[in-house]
């Protein structure tokens, strides 16, 4: 086995402004205790002998200069990984100190980055990789394209575009705050503040928003398919027009600007976390999600069929969602009560006349989601224990499947090595290191398959 180490020290101005860029290596920062910048890197090839010629500056490029006050780094695998075998389980650890007052700017591809003690202005740029900060401060911009995202303890401005991963926000003391995600969720526990803007956007996936009461909010919530759930106790109202739902709410001087939309999912808004609540499983299942959509696109579709087929088409889809739900639970007693409710949602599509669909297709196509979204509704406890103890089983098997899926894959890519192929590969060995979970695996997957 090949180990490299290496330890750099840079003494630096003020103000340092920080650039790093890596590709199939993840990289954490924190700040020194002085002005130095210090890089402590490791990698550890398993296939490669002890004696290779390989060295730290065939994969990492280091620089600072004095004029521009920039502390560079490049960490650039893509030249070595075709002469190593078994480059993909290289394992490696990678971490930066710089001044606590620094200015950051990162792109990488296949690694994610932790950010954590630090005050400045942070640009992160990401493909195939999570973001974890904790305890800074300053103006956060943040563009990602699969991967999760967490920020704790954090203060100042903060802007987040992700296409694919869950973005979770807990301390959140940001004076200004915009979230856009397509899919997955959002979570954000708000500190009490006297002011501020704030807006959330979801294309597939739950908003949550935890509002302690200290906060003078003037809330706006727009939503198409799927339920609001408010747990604050002040009073609202819901306006509907042409198939979305507004929610309009206040306190105090309003102050504190908050706008939501979403498009597939539950705007959930509570006082504080509300655990009960999360044994909501509709959000694991994404049929369940889009129901409404579905059901809107069977009445309306202009195929010459009538409408007696149409109601038999919604009650298959009914059926289909019923058989994946039941293929996650293996308890005969929910399952049961699962058939129950399922019978009960198509026994309402019976009672549903042409003429209610034609004027109010909308809010009919809503209200049957509703009830779908409803099937586990007092189950929730029950279902989380069966699948907890159910967990490694089904990890595991799912956990082969990623393996075996990319080990075919593996074997086409080394007569074509095309971008994707090499992200693929960099899943599976985050996967091998416990840095993702199968679900997240999963997710990445389905994203760069949905790509090709």
């Amino acid at each position: 086995m090949k180990t490299i180490k290496k330890v750099l020290e840079f003494v630096t101005k003020p103000d340092l402004k920080v650039s790093v860029k890596s590709d199939n290596i993840g990289v954490s920062i924190t700040k020194s205790e002085d002005r130095k910048a210090k890089i402590d890197a490791e990698f550890n090839f398993p296939n490669l002998p002890e004696d290779s010629p390989l060295k730290f500056e065939d994969i990492v490029e280091t620089g600072y200069s004095e004029k521009e006050n920039i502390f560079s780094v490049c960490i650039n695998t893509q030249r070595i990984q075709h002469q190593i075998q078994g480059f993909f389980q290289m394992k490696s650890h990678f971490k930066l100190w710089i001044p606590e007052n620094s200015n950051i700017e990162t792109e990488l591809k296949n690694g994610g980055v932790e950010l954590s003690e630090l005050n400045g202005t942070f640009n992160l740029e990401l493909k195939n990789g999570g973001i974890n900060i904790d305890k800074c401060s300053g103006n956060f911009v943040t563009i990602q394209k699969n991967g999760k995202t967490k920020i704790s303890n954090c203060t100042g401005t903060l802007d987040i575009s992700c296409k694919n991963g869950p973005v979770k926000i807990i301390g959140a003391d940001f004076s200004n705050a915009k979230v856009e995600l397509k899919n997955g969720s959002i979570y954000y526990a708000f500190m009490p503040l006297d002011e501020g803007k704030f807006s959330f956007a979801n294309e597939n996936g739950k908003i949550n928003l935890i509002v302690p009461k200290e906060i003078p909010y003037n809330i706006t919530a727009k939503n198409v398919i799927g339920r609001f759930h408010i747990g604050l106790k002040d009073e609202y109202e819901i306006e509907k027009e042409n198939g979305k739902k507004t929610l309009k709410m206040t306190r105090g001087s309003g102050k504190v600007k908050i706008d939501i939309q979403n498009r597939n999912g539950s705007i959930n808004i509570l006082e504080k976390p509300d655990t009960e609540y999360t044994y909501n499983y509709s959000f694991n299942f994404p049929e369940m999600e889009k129901i409404g959509e579905t059901f809107k696109t069977i009445f309306t579709e202009k195929n010459g069929k009538d409408f007696e087929h149409k109601i038999s088409k919604a009650m298959k889809v009914v059926d289909k969602i019923k058989e994946k739900i039941s293929e996650k639970i293996d308890s005969e007693e929910i399952q049961s009560k699962i058939k129950d409710k399922t019978n009960k949602i198509k026994e309402k599509l019976k009672d549903i006349t042409e003429s209610q669909v034609m004027d109010e297709i909308s809010e009919t196509a809503v209200e049957i989601g509703k009830e779908v979204e409803n099937i586990f509704s007092g189950l929730g406890k029950d279902i989380s224990d069966i699948l907890h103890e159910d967990t490694n089983k089904k990890t595991d098997k799912r956990r082969k499947k990623i393996f075996k899926k990319i080990k075919i894959f593996t074997k086409k890519s080394k007569a074509n090595n095309h971008e994707n192929g090499q992200s693929k590969l960099k899943i599976l060995q985050m996967l091998n290191d416990g840095k993702v979970t199968v679900e997240e695996a999963e997710k990445l997957l389905d994203a760069i398959e949905g790509e090709e």
